[in-house]
């Protein structure tokens, strides 16, 4: 048996540690001393100590830490998910760094903006399977599975902007934002629902290597009506005399014929 202060050199973690971790009942001591009040621990929580320090700097918090303890069996799930997380958080690391590097070379925060090729192509239908079905991240890959229980229909084909996306799924709205904007200065606009196809993802390669080809329906904006001017679209002289024998005074008023018809 270990007296309090052992266990926190044994394991390299405050005193002031540990009475947390016993007032929130995650690691209560052996024995506290009905007399003394002095706290006890047993070698093996030593084992128990490490994990907690090891899971801590997984990202776990003491809640979730607690959890794990209150049910082992649990572990493997909940490093999982812990593992998925901080693999998503060094995507957005490096995704810090590139644009910190973009920003340092040209001065500009906005600066970040990957470069997407563009272009216009003729996509033909293809057939589609489909599924719609409100579901947590969770439950995504049981949906995948009624993809086949579904009818194929057809995706509508025609003119397309077309462009391809390199990383992680997190970054499509960088070249959802690029597409609109092309197809802005392109005096076209988008005439139906975007699509995605999905080259290379999940299961292939490093999130970094993902390759997503985004496809935009379009078609030639319209030009805005606007009334049609006539020839007679200038100004108009009324002359009034204020009186016998007097100059005329002259007002000028505008008169702009629109489709032949005087205001």
């Amino acid at each position: 048996m270990l007296s309090i202060g052992q266990f926190s050199r044994a394991c390299h973690v405050s005193v002031k540690t540990l009475r947390h971790y016993e007032k929130v009942g995650l690691l209560p001591p052996t024995r506290v001393d009905s007399w003394t009040c002095c706290r006890y621990y047993d070698e093996a929580l030593i084992d128990t100590m490490l994990l907690i320090q090891r899971l801590k700097r997984y990202g776990f918090s003491l809640v979730a830490i607690g959890r794990i303890l209150a049910d082992p069996a649990s572990d493997p799930e909940a490093l999982r998910r812990q593992r998925q997380t901080l693999s998503d958080q060094t995507l957005v690391l490096h995704a810090l760094d590139r644009h910190l590097a973009a920003m340092e070379r040209t001065n500009d925060i906005m600066a970040y903006h990957p470069e997407y090729i563009i272009t216009l192509r003729e996509v033909p239908e293809r057939p589609m399977l489909s599924h719609r079905q409100r579901m947590s991240a969770e439950d995504y890959g049981s949906a995948i599975g009624k993809l086949f229980e579904d009818a194929a229909r057809m995706l509508p084909g025609g003119l397309m902007a077309v462009t391809a996306h390199q990383g992680s799924y997190g970054h499509l709205a960088d070249a959802y934002g690029a597409m609109t904007r092309w197809i802005a200065r392109q005096s076209l606009e988008i005439s139906g629902a975007p699509c995605e196809v999905y080259l290379q993802g999940p299961g292939q390669s490093h999130p970094e290597a993902w390759r997503t080809e985004i496809c935009f329906p379009v078609r030639l904006r319209e030009a805005p009506s606007s009334p049609r001017l006539s020839q007679s679209a200038t100004p108009r002289r009324i002359i009034r005399l204020s009186g016998a024998f007097r100059r005329p005074r002259v007002e000028i008023r505008p008169g702009i014929c629109y489709n032949g018809l005087k205001p």
